[in-house]
């Protein structure tokens, strides 16, 4: 299967047009119910780099909210718009749509942070690549 053929929302084009070097990965998850602005990882930059790959995923429960996750860079989304952080609609399983970071920019020093912003599913786990700049 080609990578572009999967189906996993707005990804795949992203994935085949903007992965470059990767330095490295910043992963978390839970294989227990997630409460809202639980830390899934935390990490602090050692060299310059970019986050352009986020990808999140989940197993669904008959939870009533859908599950939101975010990136958080010294405390701030690396999102402008709340709506584009990785979101897995009510009673789905699976990976979340998931749009490039409006501000992935990394220097050494930042603190980056995966959270459960709105917990609907268990098993969450989510992934940043971060990129040389």
């Amino acid at each position: 299967m080609v990578l572009a053929d999967m189906s996993l929302g707005v990804i795949p084009a992203r994935l085949a047009a903007t992965s470059r070097h990767i330095q490295g990965f910043i992963t978390g998850g839970t294989t227990a119910n997630p409460t809202a602005n639980q830390v899934l990882a935390y990490h602090c930059v050692c060299v310059p780099g970019v986050i352009r790959i986020v990808i999140a995923a989940a197993v669904s429960t008959a939870a009533a909210t859908p599950t939101i996750m975010d990136v958080r860079k010294n405390g701030t989304s690396v999102w402008t718009d709340p709506a584009r952080r990785p979101t897995l609609p009510t009673g789905q399983s699976g990976v979340f749509t998931s749009y490039p970071p409006d501000n992935g920019s990394l220097v050494p020093g930042d603190l980056v942070t995966l959270v459960v912003v709105q917990a609907g599913n268990v098993d969450v786990a989510m992934t940043v690549a971060i990129e040389e700049p």
